[in-house]
């Protein structure tokens, strides 16, 4: 057998990935097969590798899974729970046949929830989750219960995925069009506003609220100017350029007043001088390390204050990946199992107020920080290229006068009244002051980090948003748990990433 075309061509494949939903009852299984095998045929035809992932039920899926099967794709099944719980939703000869499929899978997931029927909607959500395209086989009516194929198709079309739609009629099957589907609310608002009224939640423990203020407090306390002295130096060096560049000049031209030069010297000395003892600063303090440890530290306490009321205890990450964390985690963990005793919140009210209380201020965390970012990154780069543009052109007229040997550049042939002394020296110093200029912009920019930042934080700001649609579809404390763990391990890799960033700077 050949290797596709992509790799024997050493080149890495294209591919994309279809999920799939449908209903257990067809009436036409030939014609909802034939309509499947041609759409899997129409975008193996794009070009690209497919890979299939969907669930395996009686119904829509077998069929979807066999075609898959027939065309050659790839295929990923995905149970909703473990095999032993599933197979009571099948006949015996239904799971025989079920099984004979999934012997012939690529791979075999299995989702760890126990609940229906939310197992149903999160073995749906997985399948949309991880694909770029949706192709549901869909009456257009409303699902008949959690995790129906129309719920299906209303999250896929609110995460902004590609969906084929295959519709029954009398005669067979034919191709539909997305106009049934709900309009998706998908703004913060109204997702939050979905998911019912929002109510107080009593407070975590006394002791685990002081310590985590404590933190707080003390990583704010000692935050450090890092970008600040950073770029202090640099404007350090960056005067010290000027002043030597205006320095040779006046040398250039046998300037007799000797104190000025002294003077002049002096200051080009006193601006290195300051950069070294900045980047002394910067090399020698801790203050930068106990700001980034009382961070960490809370930041996580922060999580474990988010999700105390959560039915199972969320560690935002394993204290292994943070030694020093590993008290703080204990101590939680401590502190939850004396809390096991106590009534337990509701679902719906720990969903309003995680929603609310932690996603929804993240959102707007990353939405005010993003707006900052743009808001400087256009300005420097417009700085960067007008000093560009000044250093070339200022080259370019010294070229021109040197080249030309113009009496412009001799100090005897420039009258007075029309150039002085200040403006033969710029004219001299101009090449060198504005590459500096620009290199200064860039250095800005790369201090700051406003590219990566305002990428970063649009892009945190989307997966919190797509967090709280996750939230909007969780009705059980099993699917509850694992949106909030991720989104939880989610924001605590930022805060570690800052760790990572600082020790590397460091060494």
């Amino acid at each position: 057998m050949q290797p596709p075309l992509s790799q024997a061509e050493g080149k890495l494949p294209n591919v994309r990935i279809v999920g799939f939903s449908g209903h257990r009852h067809i009436n036409h299984p030939e014609a909802v097969a034939a309509a499947l095998k041609n759409e899997l045929g129409a975008l193996q035809n794009t070009g690209c590798e497919l890979i299939a992932i969907s669930s395996i039920a009686i119904g829509a899926d077998t069929l979807f899974a066999r075609a898959v099967l027939h065309a050659g794709i790839k295929w990923v099944v995905v149970l909703p729970m473990p095999r032993e719980l599933f197979r009571e939703d099948f006949t015996p000869e239904n799971w025989a046949e079920a099984e004979r499929l999934m012997a012939q899978a690529s791979e075999v997931r299995i989702l760890r929830g126990t609940e229906r029927p939310q197992v149903y909607v999160d073995v749906g959500k997985a399948t949309v989750d991880d694909a770029d395209y949706l192709m549901a086989v869909w009456d257009g009516k409303p699902a008949q219960g959690p995790g129906g194929t129309a719920e299906i198709v209303a999250y896929a079309k609110m995460l902004g995925r590609e969906i084929i739609l295959l519709r029954e009629n009398e005669t067979g099957v034919e191709k539909g069009d997305l106009a049934p589907v709900p309009t998706a609310k998908s703004s913060p608002e109204e997702l939050l506003q979905a998911m019912g009224p929002y109510t107080q939640l009593p407070p975590p423990p006394q002791i685990l609220l002081d310590h985590f203020k404590a933190c707080d407090e003390e990583a704010t306390r000692t935050a450090p100017n890092v970008r600040r002295n950073t770029l202090r130096m640099a404007g350090c060096h960056l005067a010290a350029t000027l002043v030597g560049g205006l320095s040779l000049s006046l040398h250039a031209h046998q300037f007799s007043v000797s104190w000025l030069l002294i003077l002049i010297g002096m200051v080009k000395v006193a601006f290195v001088g300051a950069a070294l003892w900045i980047m002394f600063l910067l090399w020698n303090t801790h203050r930068h390390a106990t700001w980034l440890r009382h961070r960490r530290e809370a930041e996580y306490g922060r999580s474990i204050l988010a999700t105390w009321h959560c039915l199972t205890f969320i560690e935002p990450d394993s204290f292994h990946e943070v030694p020093e964390l590993m008290n703080l985690a204990r101590s939680a963990l401590f502190l939850r199992l004396e809390k096991s005793r106590e009534a337990v919140v509701d679902l719906a009210s720990f969903r309003a107020a995680y929603a609310r209380e932690r996603v929804l201020d993240q959102w707007k965390y990353f939405q005010n920080e993003g707006d900052k970012a743009e808001a400087k990154v256009g300005p420097l780069r417009v700085e960067y290229l007008l000093f560009t543009l000044l250093a070339f052109a200022a080259s370019a007229i010294l070229l021109a006068l040197q080249i030309g040997n113009s009496p412009l550049v001799a100090e005897k042939a420039i009258p007075m009244s029309l150039f002085n002394d200040a403006f033969r020296h710029f004219l001299e110093i101009a090449p060198l002051a504005f590459p500096a200029l620009a290199s200064f912009t860039i250095t800005r920019l790369a201090i700051d980090e406003v590219d990566r930042r305002l990428g970063r934080f649009r892009d945190l700001q989307e997966k919190m948003r797509l967090a709280l649609v996750d939230l909007s579809y969780c009705n059980s404390w099993d699917s509850i748990s694992r949106c909030v763990e991720k989104t939880e391990k989610l924001l605590f890799k930022e805060v570690l990433e800052w760790y990572s960033m600082a020790m590397d700077s460091k060494t």
